[in-house]
């Protein structure tokens, strides 16, 4: 697995995907302290500050697409474990695809399409100073810095993330009752109440294929897609 490293990129989803289609192996990943036009789901612009870390991983999974739905909650454990391994402290998972820390956003994860590969960024907020989110996010964001009072190896944590996210992707069919159980026993959304889209009720759980199961008025509700916004951290 190789790890290049820029000090700025555009977006390392979108050259981690070059790589990709130029043959990068399972593993190989790009690291950049910071991003000019980041992206989150949904086609979301993704605040990237100094401090960072910003990393995509080629992952070349020998299922088909269709059997891993579950990928991105499996990739979010394996993210929490990279943290807990390198700077001590556990992160928990906000469904479907952030990490908190302290009831804050501490990181996000967006998988992408890269023709016969996938591509699996991760923006983790490590050393960020608190001025450095844009105003309308200093209340919601946190950084590990801001958690644990002390700095962290960015270039170690973004080597434990590609290896892990590499073995997570290995593995995600294999044990995927044992991944998602984990994700479960992380996942602060469920027991809350939720809305997605004119869809409201509680979060009872997550099923084996990711998706969140809402109890509303007519029954259990499974949600695939998009977003549920939780009532209360």
């Amino acid at each position: 697995m190789e790890l290049r490293i820029v000090e700025t990129a555009s977006s390392t989803n979108d050259a981690a995907k070059a790589l990709a289609k130029s043959g990068a192996g399972h593993g190989d990943a790009v690291l950049a302290y910071r991003q000019t036009a980041g992206r989150g789901r949904m086609g979301r612009q993704f605040a990237s500050p100094a401090g960072g870390v910003y990393l995509s991983v080629v992952l070349r999974p020998t299922a088909p697409l269709s059997e891993l739905l579950h990928l991105t909650p499996v990739l979010a454990v394996a993210a929490c474990d990279a943290v807990e391994a390198v700077c001590g402290v556990r992160p928990r998972c906000k469904w479907v695809n952030d990490l908190l820390l302290g009831g804050k956003k501490l990181a996000g994860i967006l998988v992408e399409s890269a023709g016969d590969a996938l591509v699996a960024g991760i923006g983790v907020n490590v050393n960020t100073a608190p001025d450095a989110f844009p105003a309308e996010l200093r209340g919601i964001a946190t950084s590990l810095a801001a958690e644990t009072g002390r700095e962290s190896d960015r270039e170690l944590l973004a080597r434990e993330l590609a290896r892990r996210f590499a073995d997570a992707c290995d593995t995600a069919i294999s044990a995927q009752r044992v991944w998602m159980d984990r994700y479960r026993a992380d996942c602060v959304t469920v027991g809350r109440r939720v809305t997605a889209g004119e869809l409201e009720g509680l979060a009872v759980s997550v099923a084996d294929d990711g998706a969140l199961l809402v109890e509303t008025a007519d029954g259990p509700v499974p949600i695939r897609t998009g977003e549920a916004q939780v009532a209360k951290l």
